[in-house]
């Protein structure tokens, strides 16, 4: 997962969240791109590892008492938290807060080339990255696809890209870091269900 495929991601996120589910015109969107391409950078700037690529519950299988995985033929190269962010943040499970923070800590522990506050730095921009990716892939699959049950699961996913912004702009970042004022304003102004 290199820098042009991060790019793709945000992309997808504004052609078929943004513009093919919310209906927003591009006049509506000045400076997201700016923006878009600060967090690829900064998401493509962590330490290179092994993916899964789509490591969420619903890829994740018990299996005669031994975890397996499943649809795994995205697996690539690519950021360090990227997986972690995927799992923390899956928007088809609603993971307590607590919960969360203890498994970026935990890993943060395991991994010592990081402090936990740069870990958690990059868990929150991978997993803005990831939902956005996910938000985009509704929208197709539900408009494009007509497989609307995934539209069901855009407020949990729009919940916690909410929830990441608020934690972005807040959290002490290495140079480099974006700040992404129109994204916040934009996710933060949509009128969704939060059930």
């Amino acid at each position: 997962l290199d820098l042009d495929q991060l790019t793709w991601e945000t992309s997808y996120f504004q052609e078929r969240f943004l513009e093919g589910h919310l209906g927003l015109e591009e006049t509506e969107l000045v400076g997201l791109a700016q923006e878009f391409a600060g967090l690829a950078t900064c998401v493509a700037g962590q330490p290179l590892r092994l993916l899964h690529r789509d490591f969420q519950s619903q890829n994740i299988m018990l299996h005669e008492e031994r975890v397996r995985l499943v649809d795994f033929q995205g697996m690539r190269l690519g950021p360090l938290t990227y997986d972690l962010a995927s799992l923390v943040w899956d928007p088809y499970v609603d993971i307590p807060a607590e919960l969360r923070q203890h498994l970026v800590m935990r890993f943060a522990a395991a991994y010592t080339e990081c402090n936990a506050d740069q870990i958690a730095a990059m868990t929150t921009a991978s997993g803005m990255q990831r939902i956005m990716q996910a938000l985009g892939a509704y929208g197709f699959l539900g408009h494009v696809k007509g497989k609307t049950d995934f539209l069901a699961h855009i407020p949990s996913a729009l919940r916690n890209l909410r929830l990441l912004l608020a934690a972005w702009s807040v959290m002490p970042k290495g140079a480099g870091a974006p700040a992404l004022p129109v994204l916040t304003r934009l996710v933060n102004s949509i009128e969704q269900p939060e059930s």
